[in-house]
């Protein structure tokens, strides 16, 4: 859940994307990877594709990677001055 008194504190400063590979070697690393990133609120089960990779890991031999290709978003925060507005 977020602390929306946060945000109101912080203003973005800067923001870059660019495309970014996550490698992970284990099936509970890329769970763990997908509980992290995904709102199971709104999603179904991803239960699938954790068999089906585990699967696929266990044909390679030991020899296969899990890799996540998407964009990573980053952001700077700073904190907002107490009595600053914005001019319009």
């Amino acid at each position: 859940m977020f602390n929306y008194s946060f945000f109101a504190r912080v203003q973005v400063d800067r923001h870059v994307r660019f495309e970014c590979n996550w490698t992970m070697d284990r099936v509970a690393e890329f769970r763990a990877w997908l509980d992290e990133f995904l709102n199971k609120d709104e999603l179904p089960s991803h239960e699938w594709l954790l068999q089906r990779v585990d699967q696929a890991l266990s044909v390679g031999g030991g020899t296969m990677k899990i890799i996540v290709t998407g964009p990573l978003d980053l952001r700077v925060l700073r904190k907002r001055e107490v009595g600053k507005r914005k001019d319009p």
